[in-house]
């Protein structure tokens, strides 16, 4: 009998021995909770997400705000030129007389090689080749190309006014350069070779010398408006 005691007291300890309580069953308020919960954390990452997006939009446009301003004042400039050109005062004023400066000037410079040249209007007639200054033999267009590039540039204007009045000049002196050359072409070679010189040479020519003007400009304004290593250390110390 002791022994069936023993046994049955030790059985009632063993089940009223304290341990880990059941886990109770989830409810669904509890749930909803939860679930709220969840929707509320994904609204804040998509909203970090957006926030980063924007963020990194920033960062990008600060680091190329001097590039996009470029592009965006070039434009400006180049599109206030088309408009000025569009206008009638441009058409009839200022290039028949800007193409008739040109052809004085190339019929005084075939004149100092010895050719008897004359100018009328835009014509300059010589024995050998007659040639016409029409529009395009004026370098105009790449001449605005130089001078938006260099006002569009971030740097002063002490940089910019002497740059852009350099380039317009020596363009200008170019051009005269290529209405000699095309007279000599078309008194000593035929009427194909004038026709490459004139469209195919001296039309790229004219945009890649723009081109190399401004580059060799915004070189010197660069390298003039940046400090010297060595001032820069003086001013330091």
């Amino acid at each position: 009998m002791a022994g069936k005691r023993g046994k049955k007291d030790r059985s009632q300890k063993s089940r009223t021995r304290p341990g880990r309580p059941p886990e109770a069953p989830e409810s669904k308020t509890s749930r909803r909770t939860s679930e709220r919960s969840a929707r509320t954390d994904s609204h804040r990452g998509r909203d970090g997400d957006k926030r980063g997006k924007r963020g990194d939009f920033v960062a990008w446009f600060v680091e190329r705000r001097a590039i996009i301003m470029f592009i965006v004042l070039f434009g400006v400039f180049m599109g206030a030129y088309f408009l000025v050109m569009a206008t009638a005062t441009a058409r009839e004023r200022f290039f028949p007389a800007y193409l008739e400066l040109n052809a004085d000037a190339s019929a005084g410079i075939l004149r100092l090689f010895g050719y008897e040249a004359t100018a009328r209007g835009t014509l300059v007639t010589t024995p050998g080749a007659p040639l016409d200054i029409r529009r395009g033999c004026d370098a105009v267009d790449p001449t605005a190309l130089f001078v938006a590039a260099v006002l569009a540039f971030p740097a002063g204007f002490k940089f910019k006014i002497p740059g852009a009045l350099l380039g317009t000049l020596i363009l200008a002196v170019v051009n005269l350069i290529r209405i000699v050359s095309l007279f000599f072409v078309r008194m000593y070679l035929d009427d194909w070779w004038f026709e490459v010189m004139h469209v195919d040479v001296w039309q790229v020519a004219f945009i890649a010398l723009a081109l190399l003007l401004w580059i060799l400009w915004a070189a010197w304004a660069t390298r003039v408006r940046s400090p010297k290593p060595d001032a820069a250390v003086q001013e330091a110390a």
